[in-house]
């Protein structure tokens, strides 16, 4: 199921790409120009606070479907012949990024959530070593 602050965040990254689509659908500017300005755009608005989030199967696999969905109204329809046009598969939009996947910060971000985790208990460790230490100093000063 996808949860309430993952459906926030891709109507949040589609505000983003409508915003800029005059942009973005340009002839003007190269694809690979418009790919960046997208991500540029996009990552801050998909990412903040994904390190607290449980990030399931099926959340990044939305997360996969709106950029993908994205990239193909960035590049645009293929060409087959006179006045025939057809959508790009996900093989071609794998190559157009060069084999990268479209979640290839997961890594980074599951790496700041065990960092978070981590400073979490250092927290909770220190607080009771705290705590213990005024305990026994509020004993010994009776």
């Amino acid at each position: 199921m996808e949860t309430v602050e993952i459906k926030e965040k891709i109507m949040a990254a589609n505000r983003a790409f409508y915003a800029n689509k005059k942009l973005l659908k340009s002839k003007n500017i190269s694809k690979r120009s418009k790919v960046r300005i997208y991500d540029t755009i996009r990552r801050p608005i998909l990412m903040y606070s994904v390190e607290t989030m449980t990030m399931t199967k099926k959340n990044e696999e939305n997360l996969r479907v709106l950029k993908r969905k994205i990239l193909r109204s960035i590049m645009g329809p293929i060409k087959e012949a006179e006045n025939e046009f057809r959508i790009r598969t996900n093989e071609e939009l794998q190559r157009e990024l060069n084999g990268k996947d479209i979640m290839h910060k997961k890594n980074k971000t599951t790496k700041n959530k065990m960092a978070w985790a981590r400073m979490k208990v250092r927290r909770r460790i220190r607080n009771q070593i705290i705590s213990r230490m005024e305990t026994r100093w509020e004993k010994e000063k009776r």
